[in-house]
């Protein structure tokens, strides 16, 4: 598995994009006691030391004073420090290559009895190249390796502007040692073009061969960052841009006046005063030009910072919405819980239903057939089906609609038990009345138990029939009435001493209900029962 993830890591960072390792990243992340980061820092040294010892081999650089003006191609070609700099960075990070890079140019001007402010401005212009290497490689996703013709052309450009960046010091120095114009034309073209073949030529190639055994060692002992474009390198990109264009600006400014000055030396005096209004105004242009290339990086700040707030507060908003549905839907999750746990004790409860409805058929002293017997277990059973089926056409979680339920209980009964020379009607005249599922159970069953007492035993004999059901709710108090206009029951009938199960179960149920059962031969037979509204469940 470790060989697989370095493997994986490798090849992200060969293949896909650039993946330094930011020096704050890895003190944040390792100890400076870890003995990797301290083989890394001891690398880095050495390759400081490299830079500035190069240096002082080099300094002062009789190319720069002016004097040797074609040599310049080859000490920006074999100039160590920026070329120790450069790999530095793609193989590491910017922070670790512009230092050596940066000491070695400071030393550079400061050997050459520049002003430390002048010396320090000399060195920013020759990091300004791996700034613009750096930003360009980390902000599209391209490989610092050239294997391929794309990468080879973004690097080639990439490498052209990076040149034209740094040789940007080439006006600090001419602008300090007083060179003329041709002078300082000289340096900056051999400046950037020395640096532009260096990169090609020398920082190119090792890119190519080394890269994917450096990356592989970093993915062996570091674990590499996600490259992340933040808000502070998009600031930077910016600023740089900005610098570049205005010292680009100064560059030309200072050449021009100083080519406008050895022509106008020797000139009559009206040609001079001519060419000093020209300078003035060449002036007034270069800091109208400053000033326009500092308020577009400014805008272009500004809008940046617009934006990322509106994303930020888009985010936050988006961020609120998700906080609500992840609270929606914990309440749901809640909810189904709950849900579940009433369901499974409820089917708990209808099992144990079910096997005291067997146990009671087994335990009766009737001696009824195999088929009846199962005959009326299944609708007994089926009754408890209704009142499932019933809550869920009616989108009920734990209440039943009484007069549906009814009505679902005779259409089945009927159909069960329809004889070919036999009609019986069922006639409902119910009120809206809705049962807690406790209380519905067993007022179902016996429902059951009355309507099947009904079917079975009144229209022996008969070829037509009616079973009338009544429903009312009061007060406090359910009234159900069963009647129907059959053979009427057996003279001095009396529910309690009889030994079906069927009553049984009625009586039983009632009871459960705290309710009280009645029967009625006023008029045709019926039974009649009153349940109280706060009766306790079954």
């Amino acid at each position: 598995m470790g060989n697989d993830r370095i493997q994986s890591l490798y090849e992200r960072s060969t293949e896909k994009r650039w993946n330094p390792i930011p020096l704050d990243y890895l003190l944040k992340r390792y100890s400076l006691a870890d003995g990797r980061v301290q083989l890394l820092f001891v690398i880095w040294i050495f390759f400081i030391a490299a830079s500035i010892i190069s240096v002082f081999l080099l300094s002062p650089p009789r190319a720069l004073m002016g004097d040797e003006y074609q040599s310049l191609y080859t000490f920006f070609m074999m100039y160590p420090p920026l070329f120790l700099g450069t790999l530095v960075m793609f193989w590491v990070g910017f922070e670790w290559g512009f230092i050596p890079v940066f000491l070695s140019a400071f030393l550079i001007a400061y050997s050459s009895y520049m002003p430390i402010h002048w010396a320090l401005l000399f060195g920013v212009a020759f990091i300004l190249g791996l700034a613009i290497f750096a930003l360009c490689y980390h902000s599209l996703p391209v490989s610092p390796r050239p294997d391929n013709l794309k990468r080879i052309a973004f690097f080639t450009t990439v490498a052209f502007v990076a040149a034209l960046a740094s040789s940007l010091g080439s006006f600090v120095w001419s602008l300090y040692h007083d060179l003329s114009a041709a002078e300082t034309f000289t340096i900056w073209k051999g400046w950037w073009t020395g640096t532009f073949l260096q990169s090609m030529i020398l920082v190119g190639p090792l890119l190519y061969f080394c890269t994917p055994s450096i990356e592989r060692v970093k993915s062996n002992y570091f674990e590499i960052p996600e490259p992340d474009v933040t808000l502070k390198w998009i600031y930077t990109a910016i600023l740089s841009v900005v610098v570049v264009l205005t010292l680009f600006i100064v560059g030309a400014n200072v050449l021009g006046s100083l080519g406008m000055q050895q022509e106008m030396a020797g000139m009559p005096s009206s040609v001079e005063k001519n060419f000093a209004k020209i300078t003035g105004s060449f002036q007034i242009i270069t800091w109208i030009s400053i000033g326009l290339v500092m308020a577009a990086g400014m805008g272009g700040i500004y809008l940046v910072g617009s934006w990322n707030d509106n994303l930020k507060a888009k985010v936050e908003e988006q961020t609120e919405e998700l906080e609500e549905r992840k609270s929606s839907l914990k309440a749901a999750l809640e909810q189904r819980d709950q849900l579940l746990d009433r369901v499974n004790n409820r089917v708990k409860d209808n099992l144990t239903m079910v096997l005291a409805l067997l146990e009671l058929q087994l335990k009766t002293g009737e001696q009824e057939s195999v088929e009846k017997t199962l005959k009326d277990s299944h609708a007994r059973l089926r009754s408890l089906a209704i009142v499932y089926e019933t809550m869920h056409q009616t989108n009920a979680i734990d209440n039943v609609h009484l007069k549906q339920f009814c009505l679902k209980l005779s259409n089945r009964l009927s159909h069960s038990f329809k004889q070919v020379d036999q009609a019986i009607d069922v006639h409902i005249d119910s009120d809206d009345i809705t049962l807690e599922i406790e209380k519905a159970v067993p007022l179902a069953m016996i429902l059951n138990e009355l309507l099947l007492n009904s079917y079975i035993h009144a229209f022996k004999g008969r070829e037509s029939g009616t079973i009338f059901v009544k429903m009312r709710e009061r007060e406090q108090e359910i009234l159900i009435s069963v009647r129907d206009n059959g053979i009427g029951l057996p003279e001095g009938f009396d529910p309690a001493k009889q030994k079906t199960l069927g009553m049984k179960l009625i009586l039983t149920l009632t009871r459960q209900l705290n309710g009280v059962f009645q029967v009625d031969q006023t008029y045709n037979t019926g039974f009649n029962l009153d349940i109280p509204v706060e009766a306790a469940g079954a």
